[in-house]
């Protein structure tokens, strides 16, 4: 048994020691330098309806520095990819007080207790229509800048596409992705966002530990999508997704993707929130969005712990879309939905409550009105009578 151990924790060290110090992944250090860098932390928002998508990210890095007694600087620059099925039509910065003030909110009215125990932000950019460079299999358009970040999106097609997110990284001073970390994103012709993060105006570095500014994204999406497949290589970390869509979430048919994601089921499900009052806490991107289906959203929580720990990224087949179901309509669709919104849930109660008032005064009064027609016999009720013959 001891040399089980002992060779296990030896394979686990030897290991580790052979990955280098900078692998490829959703966030990279300039490929000179020996540092690791790593993420705690996915906060995001997904409004969805149609098949427009907005994707508000943020993400928490950890820097971890070679050789920290000699106090090394760390590093004035990263890159982050970021995956999209389409590439995006808008890009902006999300106020990050915004984004944690919704959380906190979407946070209490979804949770369910055991008994057990503003504006689109600042720095909005459009994408630019014009000024495209075409290639053979490969569409790159312009690059974009909005707040601290240079976005170039590449839209993958093929091999050639691949390639040119290396020609990208490389020319930048990154490490190289390798082809089979990126064969689903090719083969299902995702989009490449490859944002150059820089460090603020008056540091000649970035901190060792920071959040990234919530990055806001707008593109098409058949279904509710968020990029975390690409995150194989960033350790273990936490996540806290609010998903607001226009049809409710099918649960049954998304069983596998949150047992992957590490889901708690602390939460209420498929919460019943109108856009008016989703648009005051978000802001007017909102309004933009179609509204066939009564001016109703679905608010869900996505909460996971240690994702990327018990369920590997690297084992996933897809990346992250969630399955949707039909709006509860009296007739069909889902009736979980139905039931556990917040509006039937009131609905519920008082029609409970109404019907035992109801009830206790009916047998009230068919009780009283019984007793008045028994016989009575020396001041005392006559429940059997024997006669005689």
């Amino acid at each position: 048994m001891r040399l089980f151990v002992c060779l296990f924790v030896a394979g686990s060290l030897v290991s580790f020691l052979a990955q280098p110090a900078n692998s490829p992944g959703c966030c990279m250090l300039p490929s000179n330098l020996p540092h690791k860098i790593s993420q705690n932390n996915q906060q995001a928002i997904v409004v969805h309806s149609g098949n427009r998508e907005d994707l508000i990210l943020s993400i928490n890095y950890k820097i971890e520095l070679a050789n920290p007694k000699t106090k090394p600087a760390p590093p004035a620059e990263l890159a982050w990819i970021v995956t999209t099925p389409n590439e995006p039509s808008e890009y902006r910065i999300f106020e990050y007080e915004t984004l944690q003030e919704f959380s906190s909110w979407n946070h209490r009215l979804c949770h369910m207790p055991r008994r057990s125990r503003g504006s689109c932000g600042f720095g909005c950019s459009a994408a630019p229509d014009s000024a495209k460079t075409e290639y053979d299999d490969l569409v790159m358009s312009e690059m974009v800048k909005v707040g601290p970040y240079e976005i170039q999106p590449i839209k993958a097609r093929g091999q050639d596409a691949f390639n040119q997110l290396n020609d990208w990284l490389k020319e930048k001073g990154f490490p190289q992705e390798d082809a089979k970390h990126m064969k689903y994103f090719i083969e299902n012709e995702f989009t490449f966002l490859c944002v150059r993060v820089s460090s603020q105006k008056g540091f000649a570095s970035l901190k060792s530990n920071g959040q990234l500014p919530p990055l806001h994204l707008t593109f098409e999406s058949e279904k509710p999508y968020y990029p975390l497949m690409f995150s194989s290589r960033q350790g273990v970390f936490d996540l806290m997704l609010n998903l607001v869509t226009h049809q409710p979430i099918d649960f049954d048919k998304n069983h596998s993707t949150l047992e992957q994601l590490e889901a708690s089921d602390e939460y209420r499900r498929n919460v019943v929130i109108g856009k008016s009052d989703l648009a005051e806490k978000l802001g007017d991107f909102v309004d933009e969005h179609p509204s066939d289906n009564k001016k109703k959203y679905y608010l869900n929580v996505v909460r996971g712990v240690k994702v990327n720990s018990e369920h590997p990224i690297t084992k996933w087949e897809s990346d992250v879309f969630f399955v949707l179901g039909k709006p509860y309509d009296g007739k069909t669709g889902s009736m979980v939905a139905f039931l556990e919104s917040v509006e039937m849930l009131n609905f519920c109660l008082i029609f409970l409550l109404v019907s035992a008032v109801c009830f206790y005064r009916y047998a009230s009064r068919n009780s009283g009105s019984g007793m008045a027609t028994r016989k009575m016999r020396n001041g005392f009720p006559v429940t059997n009578e024997i006669r005689s013959v």
